[in-house]
């Protein structure tokens, strides 16, 4: 019997250097996000923005990501939303 044991890709798949797999936003030294779950939350609310600033992508059918491109749109959002709130408050 042969036991195939299962290891998590941490490079860029062949020919697109600068993408990574989707786990390196949370499993990586310097993660971007505490689970996967955040991750896959903020790629669900924030995913048109992240197209269009090539921080996703997907190849032979999974996501992959550019950690600085996904890095700089969660700021930009963040700001939006912060400013959002702002907006709300001096309206009251």
């Amino acid at each position: 019997m042969t036991i195939i044991k299962r290891t998590k890709a941490r490079r860029a798949p062949a020919g697109l250097n600068g993408w990574l797999p989707l786990s390196s936003l949370w499993d990586s030294a310097a993660p971007l996000y505490n689970s996967e779950q955040s991750a896959r939350w903020a790629i669900k609310t924030h995913r048109r923005a992240l197209i269009e600033a090539g921080a996703i992508g997907k190849h032979t059918g999974r996501i992959i990501v550019r950690p600085e491109r996904f890095a700089q749109v969660a700021e930009q959002e963040a700001l939006q939303a912060a400013r959002r709130s702002l907006e709300k408050l001096q309206t009251r």
